[in-house]
């Protein structure tokens, strides 16, 4: 599994959506969104949903989440830092909901108005009234919802270390890499890594590298120009034989055989676009 984590750099964020990201990926923030149309499956940490009109799904802060697309959704997508609601503090601080999807909230007539609210709000200029009243309508939006949720003790992690170990993986995974030269170059217990990664993001060391470096080698067999053998070197393999066999595991093709079936299609796309 790809995954990775996003800065937010505004406390809230709010919009319309016609599609949702499926890259997994975690933030301090809380996400949350109401579908309209459409229907899509919710993931969040090891918990997923189906969510269709009138569904709300929440993510809690550092829950690794994403979504795969059925029929196109689409509804509100709010984002927005728990900071702007202290009175839940220890509800988003220390526990995640036992399921993720709150099947028909979003028909709510009060959870609508305050999602209708803060998109209103904004694409207005900011001024020094309008925080409380996004505050306002959060803390509405939140006493509406997290009622109806069973909630769970959240997992304890560090999310600075989290992130800092997230981002030397994919900065550095095409080189030689281990959990002791992850250890060595964080100051971090290689054994607190593994933890980490087993406990809290639910995958092997070995085969998050070797997910960051199949996506990558899938980019390069898409594009030409290396041979699979440059590929495979090219993402941090030292053998062809190693590279064939995480790629096949994890794409259930070999290298070879998923460059002619990517180009293949290129072809025929090019032939109808002309047609």
């Amino acid at each position: 599994m790809y995954f990775h984590f996003e800065n937010k750099e505004t406390p809230i964020d709010t919009r319309i959506f016609t599609e949702l990201t499926p890259t997994p990926h975690l933030h301090t923030h809380i996400e949350l969104i109401r579908v309209e149309g459409g229907d899509t499956v919710a993931f969040a940490d090891n918990r997923s949903g189906a969510c269709r009109k009138g569904d709300v799904f929440i993510a809690f802060p550092n829950q690794i989440h994403y979504y795969h697309d059925g029929e196109p959704p689409t509804g509100d997508l709010l984002i927005f830092s728990p900071e702007l609601v202290p009175e839940f503090g220890e509800v988003f601080g220390g526990q995640v909901p036992v399921s993720p999807v709150l099947p028909g909230a979003g028909e709510d007539p009060r959870v609508r108005e305050c999602l209708r609210e803060l998109l209103r709000l904004e694409g207005e200029p900011r001024d020094p009234y309008q925080e409380p009243l996004v505050r306002a309508y959060l803390l509405i939006l939140c006493s509406r919802l997290l009622p109806r949720m069973e909630l769970a003790p959240a997992v304890k992690c560090d999310t600075d270390t989290l992130k800092a170990v997230i981002q030397y993986c994919t900065e550095n995974y095409s080189r030689e890499i281990s959990l002791q030269t992850l250890s060595d170059s964080l100051y971090i217990s290689k054994y607190y890594i593994s933890h980490l990664f087993g406990q809290r993001l639910k995958v092997s060391f070995c085969d998050y590298i070797n997910a960051l470096r199949v996506r990558r080698a899938c980019e390069l067999l898409r594009q030409g120009g290396l041979s699979v053998t440059e590929v495979a070197f090219a993402v941090g393999y030292n053998s062809t034989r190693s590279f064939d066999r995480c790629f096949k595991k994890i794409q259930k093709v070999s290298p070879q055989s998923y460059r002619l079936r990517k180009g293949s299609q290129a072809v025929s796309g090019d032939f109808s676009n002309r047609a």
